[in-house]
């Protein structure tokens, strides 16, 4: 914000540059940080639906890979589940995804915000670059000598 508050402010175009380039890095990151956590939460819910004891147990290939999740409990302690079973650890597992898909959830809501407010900079940043070579946005700039006179 510096970059693009000074560019303006002192008609500095490289200044305004930077300012737009990072904003469009900023969104672009920003979407790929979203998409990963839409994909997580469709993944995570794909593996609770999918490795249900009930549903696993009617297929051997997909029992066998949802034998990682017994696998992941070897370091759980729970005293409301046996987590030496494949019911209980699917039990416990399956308990903390709500809260783990919630924070994603959340996650993908704010990046989305800031993918809005990075790509919007960048182009207003844009518009104020391709006009600093315009005698008229002079007047539009914000004047240094403002700032002294107060």
């Amino acid at each position: 914000p510096s970059c693009g508050y000074c560019g303006a402010k002192y008609n500095n175009r490289l200044a305004v540059g930077f300012f737009v380039w990072c904003n469009c890095l900023i969104g672009s990151l920003q979407v790929v940080l979203m998409i990963l956590c839409i994909l997580g939460i469709i993944v995570l819910g794909d593996v609770v639906e999918r490795c249900e004891p009930a549903e696993a147990h009617r297929d051997v290939d997909l029992l066998h890979a949802c034998n990682d999740i017994l696998q992941g409990c070897k370091y759980m302690k729970s005293s409301d589940f046996d987590l030496t079973k494949y019911e209980g650890c699917y039990d416990y597992m399956s308990s903390e995804m709500s809260p783990v898909m919630g924070f994603l959830g959340l996650c993908a809501a704010l990046s989305g915000c800031v993918v809005c407010l990075a790509f919007a900079s960048c182009c207003w940043g844009r518009e104020l670059h391709s006009a600093m070579d315009h005698q008229e946005l002079q007047e539009l700039c914000i004047e240094s000598s403002d700032d002294d006179h107060a």
